[in-house]
């Protein structure tokens, strides 16, 4: 049986995009029948398109490939950091952005020691105080360039010690003191491939409050529930 033929030519952009499993950047004379073509370039999002040739007849498409967006609009991450201040910590981050609108929650676990406190004037007797802190911050994501954004952030934390004995006498006096502050900075995010950020974010912190138990370690060694902080890090985003 004489074989019925048909012909098929697909325009793209941009340019030089590769077509699986059959290359129609130039028209090609195929056989009548349906036919699954995907059209992939670096950089640019995957699509499949669906044709069907027909008898004696030209099938004329064109297909815009879209650039992929590294910094997206909407996305959920979550991922860790090391939080620099005073008393440096390691931070677990989890946030989402919705439309650039980003909300964002942390943890920081203490790892600093700060001096050790001697309490009344006993100096065998002496504890030694790291600063935990809960955290929440809202932003918005301003994109610079493909792979690179800049989101403003305010937000606020709750810090709270916990201590340790540095000497003998077994003294945790100031244990769970606390103080609550509002942060203000911003959030630089490099986006150096897909569902993969690295971020740098200064901030300052401003103290709303302090418990007494916190105001009086913070007078008498490095503690402090203010001053300037910066957090360094990795997010995975889906």
């Amino acid at each position: 049986p004489v074989q019925h033929t048909g012909w098929l030519h697909v325009y793209t952009r941009p340019r030089n995009v590769k077509i699986t499993p059959i290359d129609v950047s130039e028209t090609q004379t195929l056989a009548v029948g349906n036919y699954q073509l995907e059209f992939t370039r670096k950089g640019f999002v995957t699509q499949n398109r669906e044709y069907t040739v027909r008898r004696n007849e030209t099938t004329l498409d064109t297909v815009t490939l879209q650039r992929v967006t590294y910094v997206k609009p909407i996305a959920f991450y979550f991922g860790g950091a090391f939080t620099a201040r005073s008393m440096s910590g390691i931070s677990g981050v989890l946030g989402g952005v919705f439309y650039r609108h980003d909300i964002q929650a942390s943890y920081t676990f203490g790892i600093t020691d700060s001096d050790p406190v001697y309490w009344n004037g006993d100096q065998h007797t002496a504890t030694k105080y790291k600063m935990n802190s809960i955290g929440v911050k809202y932003g918005y994501q301003f994109p610079l360039m493909r792979h690179l954004a800049i989101t403003p952030q305010v937000g606020y934390s709750y810090n709270f010690l916990s201590a340790n004995a540095a000497e003998s006498g077994n003294t945790t006096y100031g244990d769970g003191a606390s103080a609550q502050t509002m942060t203000i900075g911003a959030k630089l995010v490099l986006v150096p491939m897909q569902h993969l950020y690295f971020f740098v974010a200064p901030e300052y912190m401003f103290a709303l409050s302090k418990d007494n138990n916190f105001t009086t370690i913070s007078n008498a060694s490095n503690v402090s529930g203010d001053g300037f902080a910066v957090n360094v890090g990795l997010l995975v985003n889906f």
